[in-house]
């Protein structure tokens, strides 16, 4: 889901490499949020 058609972020790979796109835009992989990325287990924020 995402907030708004006009949201960005950044788009990692490919033609559009770290730049920043629209949520509907065509990206090969969008950059996770540093809040949403995954971390080892028992690892402190």
């Amino acid at each position: 889901m995402i907030e708004a058609e006009t949201a960005t972020g950044f788009c990692i790979g490919g033609g559009w490499d770290n730049s920043e796109r629209r949520a509907r835009s065509a990206c090969g992989h969008w950059r996770l949020w540093s809040a949403l990325e995954p971390t080892a287990p028992g690892a402190v924020r």
